[in-house]
């Protein structure tokens, strides 16, 4: 019994020998990532603040009360319900602003990325409109992100406790983010199964979208054949990138970081997809590492009975997102029906840690819809402007830059919001006409308002002719 034992030990042993590089992390890398992690908070609470009266205010287009009712789930710390007034909810963002210097700078790095998870995840709820992929995948790293010594190197804590460490780690923490990586993209592949992804037909049809697409994307429609390569080469990267990640050799990583960065580069070069990209090659740095450094298991920060509990923590937290994303590729990725193949438990609680992902985008085909809109508001004196544009022209045609038409990346996803789960617009034209008319002569005052979307059908060929669909009306009569 006793040869039996140790030659299982042995195997054990050797076997973990092999793969514990799969998981672990170089601390330097893990610097870099926080700070790019700091960075990009700051940088999101920066661009929030910039429509913080429109998206965030009793005033603007997302009341307190309305912006509960468009929630799917509370966050574990729904701050943002305290209070409505101006005061709190600024508040919230600029201490989240300092959180993220924080971060940055790695000062009380764990605590600063704890309170930034929680302020983030209320300042999202406070109006669930303006947010997109995006802003889940930032979430999901910051959570990963309480597990792993981001401290540990080129940070203010490293310097009051002695200097950086040297090496790599390995931990729950490192392989949670290793397997929320794959799942990213294994799970993103899985999800693009219409048939014209099979067709090798979607990226063309992505391009032809409006909304999301760039000079160069648009460029790039001339030529089909090309496209059709981007398509397989789409679906083969998010299949081999994750499969590699597992492969337990230095070139294997590095291959597919290399897939990945050029993945993402090459969504935020064709396309306007906010966050997106900047998050997704921010998702990557941690596993940059150069050849088999050394390595060691870190259970750091706090007690060993703490860093048990908190790696208990993590390991269950993990577990349950893998269960959460196998479930949603049962359902085909509607999260309205996870309930029949969860527990409602584990599903409030992956909602509430704001685990609730879905890597789905552009599936199970692109879609074919595409359009702007316009808001024709007639004046007393009979002129007809635009006040999405602020234009005292009205311009029924396409919009050179339909993407940037919208106002910026929180507008456009709350504009497609309204318009992809049929919404009425009455918030955001009430907020607009008032914006017109505050300090108006009376010859200026609006008397009616249509907003209009114009409706365009995409194919592979070409686009249909744009259709008028009035989404809302209003006049001075009514």
């Amino acid at each position: 019994m006793g040869a039996i034992r140790t030659s299982i030990v042995e195997t054990v042993a050797e076997f973990w020998r092999r793969w514990r590089f799969v998981f672990s992390l170089d601390y330097r890398a893990l610097a870099l990532f926080r700070v790019g992690l700091g960075g990009l908070l700051l940088f999101d609470v920066i661009r929030r603040s910039r429509d913080f009266g429109a998206h965030y205010l009793e005033s603007g287009v997302m009341p307190l009360e309305l912006a509960v009712d468009f929630l799917t789930h509370r966050p574990l710390f729904p701050l943002q319900l305290i209070s409505a007034s101006s005061v709190w909810q600024g508040g919230l963002f600029v201490v989240l602003g300092f959180l993220a210097v924080g971060i940055l700078v790695g000062a009380w790095t764990r605590g600063c990325t704890f309170c930034a998870w929680v302020l983030l995840a209320a300042i999202q709820a406070r109006n669930p409109l303006v947010n997109y992929g995006g802003d889940s995948y930032l979430m999901v790293l910051l959570f990963w992100g309480l597990f792993l010594p981001l401290e540990a190197c080129w940070s203010v804590d490293g310097w009051r406790f002695g200097g950086r460490r040297q090496g790599a780690v390995v931990s729950v923490g490192s392989v949670a983010f290793v397997v929320q990586l794959a799942v990213v993209y294994f799970f993103g592949f899985l999800s693009k199964s219409g048939p014209l992804w099979l067709s090798g037909e979607a990226v063309a049809v992505v391009f032809r979208i409006d909304q999301y697409t760039t000079d160069l994307g648009r460029a790039l429609l001339e030529y089909p054949v090309f496209l059709r390569g981007l398509t397989y080469t789409t679906l083969f990267v998010e299949f081999l990138a994750p499969v590699l990640l597992f492969v337990p050799r230095w070139w294997a990583r590095a291959l597919a970081v290399s897939l990945i960065i050029v993945l993402q580069l090459g969504f935020a070069s064709c396309m306007e997809l906010g966050l997106f990209p900047y998050v997704s090659l921010l998702g990557v740095v941690p596993l940059v590492r150069r050849g088999t450094l050394r390595e060691k298991t870190s259970l750091s920060g706090g007690t060993v009975r703490f860093a048990y509990v908190r790696h208990l923590f993590c390991g269950g937290a993990l577990v349950s997102m893998v269960l959460w994303n196998i479930a949603v590729s049962q359902v085909e990725f509607q999260r309205a029906q996870l309930e029949s193949v969860l527990p409602s438990f584990l599903v409030g609680g992956l909602e509430r840690l704001r685990l609730d992902q879905s890597w789905s985008m552009f599936s199970p085909d692109p879609p074919t819809e595409d359009g702007w809109l316009v808001f024709a508001a007639t004046l007393r004196d009979n002129t007809v402007v635009d006040l999405l544009q602020k234009s005292q022209v009205i311009n029924w045609g396409k919009p050179k830059n339909v993407s940037a038409s919208f106002g910026g990346d929180r507008w456009k996803a709350y504009f497609l919001n309204l318009v992809q789960r049929r919404l009425s617009p009455r918030r955001v034209a009430d907020y607009f006409m008032a914006k017109w008319n505050q300090g108006k002569a009376p010859a200026q005052e609006m008397v009616s308002l249509q907003v209009v979307f114009m409706k365009e059908r995409n194919s592979v060929q070409n686009e249909s002719i744009p259709e008028r669909v009035i989404l809302y009306e209003w006049s001075i009569d009514r």
